[in-house]
């Protein structure tokens, strides 16, 4: 089969989990003997074509007021102009379309297109493609930031104007969407409420950690001693809505109480500088930064258990899976797609979105009795099954192959 993957961001290095989502998916699918090509976006005007892993690859600069990888360090008024651009760019219709008859897929799987537009659909449309699908992993059909956070979160939940324009446009181009798919029942009915792939089949694929069953295997080998005090790991951005500072004020909270807890920040983003000032001088926070393949295993394996404590809701958690594919309990916030993934006193704890109180009454019950964690261990490596590699591409190549 001939399949073309097209996302704005494919390095997990660029595009974070979303990028990691695509990159899995293609080199699962090269691996089983597919055609596989890949169109994602660059910064270079000149576009570039290579061989990776017997995927070929097609970097295209797509004609806007900056690449979407710099999107968070650009004024307001830019960004707004560089969505304007972004409702159908013309332009990078004609080059996707273009490479699309070269390549003739039988199938185009479109993942993050932000920065590259509608405009995907429809020349993947006009070149007769047998299945158009999308997969989201955010918001960002829904709102022009891709997440419900802010004031045009709160604008583009309330589907008032100007959002409510972005919206319907692209809910008006998604009936070209043969099949809509998205990670977790919350994303895609979220999506459905605000008529989009209306005509499409809809379907939910979980993400995958990216470990195949006899990874996952070699990780229960694992010596998983818990050691002296409590280890505590956060992964992700450094944004107001992951809820970073609030398990920050609990650690420090409680150690002052004598309990010996310690807590790894990995990740950056837009409140670092501020967390790092606040928190940077309590010997038992370290803070790191964004790491990804083996240095991130490395991490997973020495912790205790994951804290997930976002305040906004989550479109899925890789992360939370990542996790559980290591033998890790997670603590994580009663919000969006998180319940679809941890049950509640068997893989992991939940507690109430910015709930300082139950965080840290659950933490307090761990420390005091870390055979909790123990007992967890193998319910985590059992959940994590349902997220492997095998799993993942089976439920895809189920899709591909399904009639219209």
């Amino acid at each position: 089969m001939k399949i073309c993957y097209i996302a704005s961001l494919f390095e997990p290095e660029l595009g974070g989990g979303a990028a990691k989502v695509v990159y899995d998916l293609a080199h699962g699918m090269a691996n089983l003997g597919h055609e596989i090509s890949v169109i994602t976006s660059s910064s270079k005007k000149d576009q570039k074509t290579y061989i990776d892993n017997n995927i070929c690859i097609y970097q295209i600069f797509a004609p806007n007021l900056y690449w979407i990888y710099d999107k968070d360090n650009q004024p307001n008024i830019k960004k707004f102009f560089f969505q304007l651009i972004d409702i159908w760019n013309p332009f990078v219709k004609r080059k996707i379309k273009k490479i699309l008859l070269l390549e003739s897929p039988d199938v185009v799987h479109v993942h993050k297109l932000r920065g590259l537009s509608p405009a995907v659909w429809a020349a993947a449309d006009e070149v007769r493609v047998r299945k158009i699908i999308h997969t989201c992993h955010d918001y960002e059909l829904i709102s022009p930031q891709g997440a419900l956070v802010g004031k045009i979160g709160d604008l583009s939940l309330r589907r008032k104007f100007p959002i409510n324009f972005y919206q319907k446009i692209r809910a008006h181009f998604s009936k070209m969407v043969t099949d809509g798919l998205a990670p977790s029942k919350y994303l895609l009915e979220k999506h459905m409420e605000y008529g989009f792939f209306m005509r499409a089949n809809q379907n939910i694929i979980p993400n995958t950690h990216g470990y195949t069953l006899s990874q996952i295997k070699e990780h229960k080998s694992l010596n998983n001693s818990i050691k002296t005090g409590l280890n505590i790991l956060f992964i992700g951005r450094l944004v107001k809505e992951k809820g970073v500072e609030i398990i920050c004020d609990v650690v420090i909270k409680l150690n002052k109480q004598g309990k010996e807890i310690h807590l790894d920040i990995i990740g950056n983003g837009r409140i670092e500088l501020e967390l790092k000032k606040k928190f940077s001088q309590t010997t038992r926070i370290d803070f790191h930064s964004a790491i990804h393949g083996q240095t991130k295993n490395d991490y997973l394996k020495k912790c205790d258990l994951l804290i997930f404590p976002s305040t906004w809701p989550e479109s899925f958690g890789i992360v939370i899976t990542e996790a559980f594919a290591f033998g890790k309990p997670v603590i994580a916030s009663n919000i969006g797609a998180i319940p679809e993934l941890i049950e509640d006193g068997y893989n992991g704890f939940l507690f109430e979105p910015n709930d300082k109180e139950q965080l840290e009454n659950i933490i307090t019950k761990i420390f005091n009795d870390k055979s909790l964690l123990d007992d967890m261990r193998e319910n985590c490596f059992q959940s994590s099954e349902n997220y492997c590699m095998e799993t993942f591409i089976e439920n895809h190549l189920e899709i591909y192959n399904a009639k219209n």
